[in-house]
């Protein structure tokens, strides 16, 4: 496995094998060995079947299990052999979270696997630790990279962390649908080393702080088939505001920092329709419904389109966008409103299921946190939108 050990401001991260350092040269309190492991959310691991690709590519799924079923070869899937996984640690004092108590620490891995962290701390301290994981690209684990913090800042894929994680940007690309690097994972919690214990052993399991909506039309069968859906914009109506910044120690939206009206896209392989192969995503919805068509068996769902929002936790905010689909030739198929109010939550999975791509008469909407699902949950909560 290859990882990269980077230094910010000359200081030395402890892994397994690493120097272990003190974090605070304080002789009069003693100092103990603090061993902190992280492990990301809902990942689905052995549940798939290794080697069918076709298999782990469900449009419900976070960006970690995603990238574990795509392909490693030269398709357009984004694999692990186009991104790394970037943790970057911070450690403040419990009382005062303005800025950290020493400089962040940075692991970078070329597949997903937990992290762990060996420090030396303060027994009797109370401390805030607040750790970020984000997609960079392929090559930052085996290569140098500059230990300055300011060249740190745009590594990110889809992030620009700042001075602190206090501050997180999402950088604005308009081409952002059905990115599934745009996931990252985070916590953040207090802890007091205690002394006398023979290693202070914490581990954590990350959470998102977005929450990821998708569309999924079953009526692809409908269309001619000389249609070929290729390119879908999403524009979140004006008076939805969608924020551009986190605060991960404190794990807050910065709501001084988000754009209104927000307009993204995504383009599609050629012929969809006749290469599901090459879709982006064709488990599950994508995968198991087809109508018989002359004796042929034609897929009829498809997944238009997906996105990350950063969202806050134990309540439902309401969003509403336009959705624009194109054929080949940029001619449209269809513009769905999407005019009531669609609830997001973080770390939660949206999902919009129905004929939109031609009568638009029924729409199902769930909200659950499993990032796994094919169908609605009969616990989650949906609502049905007649036009």
């Amino acid at each position: 496995m290859k990882t990269r050990l980077m230094a910010l401001m000359a200081l030395a991260l402890g892994m397994a094998s690493c120097q272990v350092d003190s974090i605070l040269g304080i002789g009069s309190r003693s100092e103990v060995n603090v061993q902190l492991s992280f492990s990301a959310p809902d990942l689905i691991g052995d549940t798939r079947t290794d080697g069918d690709a076709q298999s782990q590519l469900n449009s419900a799924y976070g960006a970690i299990d995603y990238l574990d079923g795509a392909p490693l070869d030269d398709s357009r899937y984004v694999d692990w052999n186009d991104v790394d996984l970037r943790y970057s640690l911070e450690i403040y004092d419990a009382e005062n979270l303005n800025a950290p108590i020493k400089d962040r620490m940075v692991v970078i891995k070329d597949k997903y696997e937990p992290v762990r962290f060996d420090l030396r701390l303060i027994a009797g301290r109370e401390y805030r630790f607040a750790i970020f994981a984000d997609f960079v690209s392929n090559g930052l684990a085996q290569e140098e990279v500059n230990p300055d913090v300011d060249a740190q800042r745009d590594l990110g894929m889809r992030h620009t962390i700042g001075v602190n994680l206090t501050d997180i940007a999402i950088k604005q690309d308009t081409d952002s649908l059905n990115d599934e690097v745009a996931d990252a994972y985070f916590t953040y919690f207090n802890y007091t080393p205690e002394e006398g214990v023979e290693g202070n052993i914490v581990e954590k399991t990350l959470t998102r702080p977005y929450a990821k909506v998708r569309v999924v039309a079953t009526d692809l069968a409908e269309l001619n088939l000389n249609v070929h859906p290729k390119y879908v914009t999403v524009k979140y109506n004006s008076d939805i505001v969608i924020p551009t910044a986190f605060n991960a120690v404190k794990g807050k939206i910065l709501g001084d920092k988000s754009v209104e009206g927000k307009s993204i896209s995504a383009t599609y392989v050629s012929k969809i329709r006749d290469n599901r192969e090459s879709h982006v995503y064709n488990a599950e919805y994508d995968a198991m419904f087809t109508v018989a068509d002359n004796g042929a068996e034609r897929a009829s769902h498809l997944t238009l389109c997906t996105d990350y929002i950063l969202a806050t936790s134990g309540e439902h905010t309401p969003i509403n966008f336009t959705m624009t689909v194109l054929d080949e030739n940029k001619e449209k198929i269809r513009e769905v409103e999407f005019d009531t109010q669609i609830p997001i939550e973080r770390n939660y999975l949206t999902t919009i299921v129905g004929n939109v791509l031609t009568k638009v008469t029924e729409v199902n909407v769930s909200i659950n946190d499993d990032f796994n699902n094919s169908k609605n949950s009969e616990d989650a909560p949906f609502y049905e939108e007649v036009e």
